[in-house]
């Protein structure tokens, strides 16, 4: 009996007595030599030695269960069941070599496994020196520092563990030409199909964007043929011009499609580029991404110009770890002072609610002479900058900014994505890309001139060609005509 108040305390003590289990066993390439592998009773407080031994080839990599280290041997004291696992992992190690368009690695050639901790040579040769000269290594085994040297065109690879090595070449030539082989280039007698001499010349146009952007030295302008391009963009914090349409022309072609196929964000800047980077002239379409379905621009202050963006995908399930930090959107601009002037945004979709057609979380982005209209989304995700970063734009919300409005663009037809017409309506001459013939229509949209002629002044790619429509076509010689031209 405890009488007044008082503390009752429990003590414990270890059971020193009996056996505990360890199981011991190992993966492939090697075995544990002392104890053996199985299932053994120790005494508690055994002072267990685990002794393992690697196979030819193999080298052993750690212990896990109820260790982690890479001890050999292993001593524990055995004071509860344990289990203890040996891991092995091969002596070699892929190395997966590559180059860029201009030239070739040499040595070694080709991928190749090599042992662990070998040193190789590495050297790579240029194929034409009047076209392109060796720039750097790039790759995994670079980033990890396993490069002498990366800026050498001759140097040494320290083998630590699996990974890429690529020769990266830079092009010469300040005008590089694209050319896929569409069949609308052969119906005009330019069919410059995939040629095993392919340069970026005229006469040798590669057949991919990204493999010009890749050897494309600073401020270069890639030139890009109508056609569909199915590949994503990555931009790689190179300051160049690509261009969809010959400033220069008189006539009026397609502009290319780049279709990403479903397979990620269809053009990125991710690497700093700055306002002298420039796409225009293009439709982007078939993009498929949990943060940016069409456009990302993160840490990059990029001009997009003249760009149809249509038939996009943001999918929010694809972001791991989805919290405040991160939205999923069409056009997805983070820590960016980006310039979309004449783009027209429309008809891009989500797999479900909650996702925006723009993030925006930066002070000094500008949305000019756009329109953004017809997505399945609601418009805009705005984290930083005044609202007046949006002007002389069509978009499907209210929003503060000198010419902005809300209003049905009405586009030349009713299709969804890449295969619609966003040319805009008009009573005095609509250009059909279809037909390649001018056409009127019974209405016009309100979107024709009474764009911002002054937001070219400081920005423009080339000269105004056409009627200053708002969308991607206004300035250029495909804009719809107004009363007054």
């Amino acid at each position: 009996m405890l009488a007044g108040n008082g503390t009752l305390t429990a003590h414990f003590e270890v059971d020193s007595s009996g056996t505990r289990i360890v199981s011991i066993q190992s993966g492939g390439g090697g075995y544990v030599r002392s104890p053996g592998e199985g299932s053994f009773e120790f005494p508690y407080g055994y002072e267990l030695t685990a002794y393992v031994e690697a196979m030819p080839g193999y080298y052993f990599s750690g212990w896990f269960g109820s260790v982690n280290t890479a001890d050999n041997p292993l001593v524990v004291t055995v004071r509860s069941d344990l289990e203890l696992i040996a891991t092995f992992s091969s002596s070699y190690n892929t190395v997966e070599i590559d180059s860029t368009a201009g030239g070739r690695v040499v040595e070694p050639n080709g991928t190749s496994d090599f042992e662990r901790g070998k040193i190789i040579n590495i050297t790579a040769e240029v194929e034409d020196a009047n076209l392109f000269v060796f720039d750097h290594w790039s790759g995994t085994a670079v980033d990890a520092g396993w490069v002498i040297d990366p800026c050498k065109i001759s140097t040494k690879l320290i083998v630590k563990e699996p990974c890429t090595l690529k020769a990266v070449f830079t092009s010469l030539l300040p005008l590089i030409h694209v050319d896929n082989g569409d069949s609308y280039n052969v119906a005009l007698g330019l069919n410059r199909s995939s040629h095993v001499l392919e340069n970026g010349t005229e006469n040798y146009p590669f057949d991919s964007i990204q493999e010009a952007i890749d050897v494309a030295g600073e401020f270069a302008t890639v030139r890009v043929a109508p056609g569909t391009y199915v590949e994503t963009l990555d931009f790689a914090g190179k300051n160049i011009h690509v261009l969809g349409f010959d400033p220069n022309s008189v006539g009026l072609m397609p502009w290319p499609v780049i279709d990403a196929n479903q397979e990620g964000t269809v053009v990125t800047f991710t690497h700093g580029e700055d306002p002298n980077c420039l796409l225009a002239g293009f439709i982007l379409t078939g993009g498929h991404d949990g943060h940016a379905g069409a456009v990302l621009c993160d840490g990059a202050s990029p001009r997009i110009q003249h760009c149809v963006i249509a038939g996009n995908q943001c999918d929010p399930n694809e972001i791991e770890a989805m919290d405040e930090d991160w939205r999923s959107a069409i056009l997805y601009c983070e820590d960016s002072n980006s310039c979309f002037m004449h783009c027209t945004v429309a008809d891009n979709l989500s797999n479900e609610s909650g996702y925006v057609g723009c993030f925006i979380n930066c002070m000094e982005l500008k949305i000019v002479n756009s329109i953004i209209y017809r997505n399945d989304s609601y418009l805009l995700d705005v984290l930083g900058g005044p609202p007046w970063f949006i002007s002389y734009s069509n978009l499907e919300m209210q929003w503060p900014g000198l010419g902005n409005m809300n209003i049905n663009p009405l586009f030349a037809d009713g299709i969804l994505g890449s295969e619609g017409d966003y040319h805009l309506k008009s009573e005095f001459g609509r250009w059909n890309s279809v037909t390649g013939q001018w056409e009127t229509d019974g209405v016009s949209s309100p979107c024709l001139s009474g764009a911002n002629p002054n937001a070219w002044t400081s920005i423009e790619a080339y000269e105004i060609m056409g009627p200053l429509n708002y969308g991607a076509y206004g300035g250029t010689l495909g804009a719809s005509l107004s009363e007054d031209d």
